[in-house]
């Protein structure tokens, strides 16, 4: 079979080779692939570029007949489905989107990381709906953003960190909550284990419960965990009431001297597992000058000097060493080529994990 690609295109492309086996897949699947992408200026480009960057978005384009439309008009966002049935396709070609326009446009780093936070908001907003209709009257569940999805941060393969509160009968939530996993993890990875005492500890818990375990048994990480958390879905003023402690948790005070050696301790074990895998050297999140060291040298200002200076009360990585250049806390030219660094590997982070859909950070 030829394939009808401009060959300049192709050549320049990262993956000469795999794109034309690619495209000879797509077209035996689509006679009509080049009549809907040439009608369009720039779909041949965005579409060489995701073959060439990722197989598992060349296996998308070869079996869903209706995601070629995601490179083809990258500007149109779908509306979120209201079957939670077609929540998993529509998410897996509005990823599809996303990476077309990263791809060929290299738009900033936060528009990237905002469009895929963006999508899994909705995909929990939309299984909340569902899950809450079978609640009635018994009880109320929200949701709370965690992590880099808090941060609107979030990567092409990140777990969606997420805590779960909640009102009413503890038997009905529980089944909720798990219902919810089971919707949202058909689209994303998801994980609830941030949540007190982890996967041990009851999945919803009551605003009361979390202020109680916060006062009595919270670590200095649990802490440093909440700095990142947002409401997502379900009712605002559950949601208000909750963000409400853990602000107070948060910024209620500095951070002690053992505290701050706890969260080094614990930094400290992490890069040890990392050299223990031996990709140390290749790995851009946990390696030497890493991703988690800008984010942990952000975070921990943030917790020592956040409690004085509202400020710093901000999620993202990027928002606060922005915030802690302009507060004095940090040399603008320091934050500058912090930023700079962490965009750069973040941007590498996500071609690692674009290839085949993989939750990897080793090149």
């Amino acid at each position: 079979m030829q394939v009808r690609a401009p060959a300049a295109v192709l050549e320049r492309s990262a993956d000469p080779g795999g794109v034309r086996a690619a495209l000879e897949r797509i077209e035996r699947a689509q006679p009509q692939l080049w009549a809907r992408v040439d009608e369009v200026p720039g779909a041949v480009d965005r579409l060489v570029a995701v073959l060439a960057a990722s197989r598992h978005l060349a296996d998308l384009l070869a079996t869903d007949g209706e995601a070629l439309d995601a490179v083809v008009h990258p500007e149109r966002r779908a509306p979120v489905p209201g079957s939670a049935d077609a929540l998993p396709a529509w998410t897996r070609r509005e990823l599809l989107r996303i990476a077309a326009r990263d791809l060929a446009e290299r738009p900033p780093l936060l528009e990237v990381t905002g469009a895929l936070s963006a999508l899994a908001r909705d995909v929990l907003r939309a299984v909340h709906g569902h899950v809450a209709s079978t609640l009635g009257g018994e009880a109320t569940l929200a949701v709370v953003g965690m992590g880099k999805l808090g941060g609107d941060e979030l990567n092409y393969a990140s777990d969606v960190d997420l805590l779960l509160v909640g009102e009413g009968d503890p038997q009905a939530l529980e089944a909720a909550g798990r219902e919810l996993l089971r919707l949202a993890g058909r689209c994303f990875r998801v994980d609830a284990n941030l949540r007190p005492e982890g996967r041990d500890g009851p999945l919803v818990r009551t605003v009361a419960s979390y202020e109680a375990y916060w006062d009595r048994w919270a670590q200095p990480w649990e802490r440093q965990a909440l700095l990142r958390a947002v409401p997502v879905a379900g009712d605002a003023g559950l949601l208000g009431r909750w963000m409400d402690r853990a602000g107070a948790v948060v910024w209620g005070r500095p951070l002690s001297p053992d505290e701050l050696r706890s969260l080094r301790a614990l930094k400290t074990r992490a890069e040890g597992a990392s050299r223990r895998r031996g990709d140390g050297d290749r790995d851009v999140k946990h390696g030497p000058g890493g991703i988690r060291d800008i984010e942990f040298a952000a975070q921990l200002l943030q917790l020592v000097h956040g409690p004085a200076d509202a400020a710093l009360r901000v999620p993202g990585t990027l928002a606060a060493l922005r915030a802690l250049a302009e507060g004095g806390y940090v040399d603008p030219a320091d934050a500058a080529t912090l930023a700079e660094s962490y965009a750069f590997l973040r941007q590498v982070e996500h071609a690692v994990q674009l290839r085949d859909g993989h939750q990897v950070h080793a090149v």
